[in-house]
Parts: structure tokens; sequence; C-alpha cells
């Protein structure tokens, strides 16, 4: 799911930027449209904790972690690679990673979280 995530906001690279632009500047009640985005959004992030969910009752994903809490906890990583993508390069020091690296680093750390100990 990183990955198709991922893979997705890459491919709409700037209908993603549109979109955080507007998340970014509303500072009332959203309008409908705005309001559906962010349906969508909430949407995708239950259907990972019921995934995370299903996976701890199967017993192939670790009960340590709060489905809820850990798919919210990679949605904003994911977001924040997002963000980090939409403002270029760093500076050199510390050395500038590429959002792709950063995506495998998260899956390492909070992917590998679930795995059965």
């Amino acid at each position: 799911m990183i990955d198709l995530h991922y893979e997705f906001v890459t491919e709409n690279v700037f209908s993603a930027r549109f979109f955080l632009s507007l998340f970014l500047r509303e500072e009332k009640r959203p309008d409908p449209l705005f309001g559906r985005i962010l349906d969508r959004h909430r949407l995708y992030q239950q259907i990972s904790g019921d995934v995370i969910a299903r996976g701890q009752e199967c017993g192939t994903l670790s009960r340590e972690v709060d489905p809820g809490l850990h798919a919210g906890l990679v949605l904003s990583a994911l977001n924040g690679v997002l963000v980090q993508g939409f403002m270029g390069e760093p500076e050199p020091e510390p050395e500038p990673q590429p959002p792709q690296r950063l995506v495998e680093q998260l899956k390492t750390t909070l992917v590998d979280r679930l795995q059965v100990q």
C-alpha cells in the first residue's frame, strides 16, 4: 500500500501539489470538493488500519500496535515525504535524501514493526 500510494502521488504530482496547497491554505470549513478530498484521505487511513487489524486477527501481524494509530503514522510519514519532495533538494548538510529512499526507510522502520516477533 505504501508503494502504491507513493506511485500514485508521483504520477499525479501536479494534482497532489494543488490539493496540498488547498489543504495548507484552508482556514474555514472546507468547501464540498475539498471536503470530499479530506473524506478520501480519512477513508484511505481507515482502510489501512483495517488491513492491519485483519493481519492481526490472522496472526500474520503483531498485536503490539494499534491499527488505527499505526495507519495514521504511516500515512503522516508518507505525507511528510510528499511535502519534502515538493520543497526541492535541501542544502548539502545534512546530505539530501531522495523521496524514494525515505519511503524505503519508512517501510523498514514502520512496516517491519508490524512483523510478528
